[in-house]
């Protein structure tokens, strides 16, 4: 490898500075030539650098001859870098790429300086990205991980009964009526999480690593995957990767998967869907294509976890309903739900329409009085899931749901006239001036029987 030319050594110094600054939050000018009991940039730090950025180490008295530079480069007043966006540091990157993952850390760093210190290493003065091979990949994501991320500490788990009896004091519809379940969204089919024994985290298991990436060297998960943890910047709730997520609120649960995780693992779930809306203020009806995609809700047994609700109020970051878990045995699995989900906007936090498919009893009726402990108990979760279904079936507008604090769209869903075509259509059209023809629905039907007897 050859040693930097000094038209190189300008750019190299930067990038090695703000590596530092990142680490060490400390200032450009501090890292460059020190303070009061803080040496400057030191050999063994830039020689540590310079082979992953493609150049050969440098002696003592290269060193030297770099002095001057570096005092120029820690006094000038340099052009005003490019301002650091509060999320998708890389616009539109390919998922599970090195910039996807950059994305999914940064946007959790704790403060817009953060961001800038970051920002500033994948970039160059002028705006431009820097080349990734030139980026220390490893330092960058896992430096952002200690900042936005936090582990759920094994001693902090709490049992499955705590957990209930927290649902059964705010949620009186089901677990306050004593059915001790909880919900989950998967783009999984039962086949599917019965063939792998359960529900686990995706950087617990191998091939879903290697898909995303998490088994590469540069990767945080890569030797943490079996710790979990829990975003603490901008979305504050459990880690999409290394935590199962539970919520006690069937609603809630249907936001999930979110479509760009459905778009890289599951893209055949993703599609469109028509539907006629009118002003909630009045007015006449109008066509809409809008963004649909398919989900089944879980409804699975409580079990033991990480409150990430009192988590959430001890940051005063809201009170998003769900739970962490690392493991949901198959047999805790007791009923799905497959569900369509029309999206009022492009994004999973715009809120949707939820449309029931069915639902089915995944375990038989004795596994099913055993785990929630009495035939009542599953009388009444069986009576919870019909009602549902007759709320949320077709030839009905389906259920609405916005997550808390999100407002409804100023229009609402009057009829659907086809819930779901597949194909995930980026840019949809424009609602239409005029109604369109009526269509015939088919109606779907129930499957409220109990399968396994």
């Amino acid at each position: 490898m050859p040693k930097p030319t000094m038209e190189q050594w300008p750019d190299l110094l930067r990038q090695i500075a703000a590596e530092v600054a990142a680490v060490t939050k400390k200032s450009m000018k501090e890292v460059l030539i020190g303070s009061v009991g803080s040496p400057g940039l030191s050999l063994m730090t830039i020689n540590n650098k310079l082979p992953g950025k493609g150049f050969e180490k440098i002696t003592a008295a290269d060193l030297k001859g770099l002095k001057t530079l570096i005092t120029e480069l820690a006094n000038a007043s340099e052009p005003p870098r490019k301002k650091a966006p509060p999320k998708d540091a890389y616009p539109k990157p390919v998922e599970f790429s090195f910039q996807y993952w950059f994305n999914y850390f940064y946007v959790e760093l704790p403060n817009p300086d953060r961001k800038q210190s970051y920002y500033d290493q994948i970039t160059n003065v002028d705006g431009s990205f820097i080349a990734e091979g030139a980026l220390d990949k490893k330092t960058l994501l896992e430096e952002m991980r200690k900042e936005g991320f936090e582990e759920f500490a094994i001693g902090k788990k709490v049992s499955a009964e705590a957990l209930y009896d927290f649902s059964a004091k705010r949620y009186p519809d089901l677990q306050g009526k004593g059915v001790r379940v909880v919900f989950r969204g998967d783009g999984r089919t039962p086949d599917q999480i019965e063939a792998h024994q359960g529900t686990t985290p995706q950087s617990r298991l191998p091939h879903l690593r290697q898909k995303t990436n998490m088994d590469q060297d540069w990767h945080p998960f890569n030797t943490l995957g079996n710790k979990v943890f829990f975003r603490k910047g901008l979305n504050t709730d459990n880690c999409l990767f290394t935590a199962i997520s539970v919520t006690p609120e069937f609603y809630t649960a249907t936001k999930f998967p979110l479509q760009e995780e459905l778009r890289a693992t599951n893209p055949s779930a993703l599609g469109r869907a028509i539907v006629l809306t009118a002003p909630r203020s009045g007015g006449s009806t109008v066509s809409r294509t809008l963004h649909a995609s398919k989900s089944t809700i879980y409804v699975v047994k409580t079990t033991e976890g990480w409150n990430t609700q009192e988590r959430q109020a001890a940051l005063g970051s809201g009170d998003f309903p769900e739970f962490a878990s690392e493991y949901i045995p198959w047999e805790h699995h007791l009923a799905s739900v497959p569900v369509i989900r029309i999206h009022y906007g492009d994004d999973a936090n715009d809120g949707h329409q939820i449309i029931i498919e069915r639902w089915t009893w995944l375990q038989y009726m004795n596994v099913l009085e055993r785990l929630l402990l009495d035939p009542v108990s599953v009388a009444k979760l069986r009576d919870f899931l019909v009602d549902i279904y007759t709320k949320g079936r077709l030839p009905g507008c389906g259920i609405p749901y916005t997550p808390p604090g999100v407002a409804a769209p100023d229009w609402e869903i009057k009829r659907v006239v086809n819930a779901f075509t597949p194909g995930d259509v980026p840019n949809l059209p424009q609602p239409a001036d005029s109604q369109p023809a009526p269509r015939k629905q088919t109606k779907l039907k129930a499957d409220t029987s109990w399968i396994k007897k």
